[in-house]
């Protein structure tokens, strides 16, 4: 089983006026979003737990990929709500896993 943790970046057009993003935290595995300000320690941080192919479908539903060489997976694109003008990205950060596992992982999800 791997472990690992999705989190979110959100930027407004007033919090990028500021240079700053908006809010940032983490996505439970139900899709729900906390914000850091909710997580007070480690043990709080939602942690989602399956096998790669989860992994790799949680990477796809949230546009999250990796450049080769790259050490960590991210979306590029952000999702952008064109009413508010909000633009959220995501990160993914994988716990406990061997370099062949990561290398594996990184390939699959590689655009």
């Amino acid at each position: 089983m791997l472990n690992w943790t999705i989190c979110f970046q959100t930027v407004t057009p007033e919090s990028a006026e500021q240079g700053d993003f908006d809010s940032h935290g983490f996505i439970d595995q139900y899709g729900f979003k906390y914000d850091c300000d909710q997580c007070v320690k480690d043990d709080d941080f939602p942690n989602h737990t399956g096998s790669i192919s989860e992994l790799i479908n949680d990477c796809h539903k949230y546009g999250i990929n990796a450049d080769e060489g790259a050490d960590w997976l991210y979306s590029v694109d952000p999702d952008v709500d064109y009413q508010t003008g909000e633009d959220t990205t995501y990160s993914l950060h994988i716990e406990g896993v061997s370099p062949f596992t990561q290398s594996r992982i990184h390939q699959l999800v590689t655009n």
